[in-house]
């Protein structure tokens, strides 16, 4: 399931990068389905290059409602929107 995961988190931010050009290199550090409570939990954290070499790390994170892979394209794009809001325009 974990590979299914990460080749679904990879996609998503495949496609963001297509669409957002200007944006800095990201890759997908890690994902994983987590139990939280009485609640299973896809988190993922994505890399991105930052300002002098350094770089930003973000933490994205779904519910899981059914559809593990849904939920991994949902807590990839939490974790994103969590670096698109940092980048300066």
């Amino acid at each position: 399931a974990s590979a299914r995961l990460r080749l679904i988190g990879e996609a998503s931010i495949s496609a963001v990068e297509q669409a957002y050009t200007e944006l800095p290199p990201v890759a997908l550090d890690s994902i994983a389905v987590t139990q939280v409570g009485s609640w299973r939990v896809v988190v993922a954290v994505v890399i991105a290059a930052g300002e002098r070499g350094g770089e930003q790390t973000a933490v994205g994170s779904a519910l899981a409602r059914g559809d593990d892979g849904e939920a991994a394209v949902k807590a990839v794009l939490n974790a994103l929107n969590r670096r698109l809001a940092r980048t300066p325009d």
